[in-house]
């Protein structure tokens, strides 16, 4: 385990290499990222700051042009972290909490974040699951694609309505032509899922 040495709350002293290896293989071995982020923020907790000390206001001069300069004021909360040892938990440093299961501050606040913001119960992870359905495509844009789609040789089976391409076409030759020719007639092209769902759902099949 990674080594960040002896701190004030004495981390390494009131937890074992063994421990710690016990609370890394715990937490990898669950495989699963909704699970994982349980895990890291339970044994988190925030409470308010019970004494401040005073600080001057001051203002962060921002490198992106678009963002204000704005005041940073004292923290309204602080955080305690724990780890479970023989049913107990025990106290430890955030560098230590860090270390033990080998992961990035950024991923640790992003899930004690969410975990607050739903009420204590950790969201399921959205990544990778953005529904692109959402979004409607301006008709002169699909008419374009349709239009590009046509524009191909295709026949038709006897036994079945569906249209099926050339073997020698396929999706990736297509997209990459309809951008040349958007490029040329200086039009916004449409994003590669809009065009393969314009040629799955509305036009063509792929060939068999």
């Amino acid at each position: 385990m990674p080594d960040h040495g002896c701190c004030r709350k004495k981390c390494c002293e009131k937890v074992t290499e063994e421990d710690r290896v016990a609370l890394f293989n715990g937490f990898w071995e669950l495989a699963n990222f909704d699970a994982q982020n349980v895990f890291l923020s339970r044994p988190v907790r925030q409470q308010g700051v019970k004494r401040r000390r005073p600080r001057a206001k001051k203002a962060v001069h921002s490198a992106n042009p678009r963002k204000k300069n704005r005041l940073v004021f004292d923290k309204a909360y602080s955080k305690a972290y724990y780890v479970n040892v023989g049913g107990c938990d025990v106290a430890v440093c955030k560098v230590f909490f860090l270390a033990t299961f080998d992961i990035s501050s950024g991923r640790l606040t992003r899930a004690v974040g969410k975990q607050r913001a739903s009420g204590g119960v950790s969201p399921g992870d959205r990544r990778g699951r953005y529904d692109h359905c959402k979004q409607r495509l301006p008709s002169e844009a699909v008419d374009r694609v349709k239009s590009h789609i046509n524009s191909f040789p295709a026949y038709a089976r006897s036994q079945n309505r569906r249209k099926y391409l050339s073997c020698d076409l396929n999706l990736c030759k297509m997209y990459t032509l309809y951008e040349e020719q958007c490029k040329k007639d200086g039009i916004q092209p449409v994003k590669l899922w809009a065009y393969q769902k314009i040629f799955n759902n509305q036009l063509v099949f792929p060939s068999a």
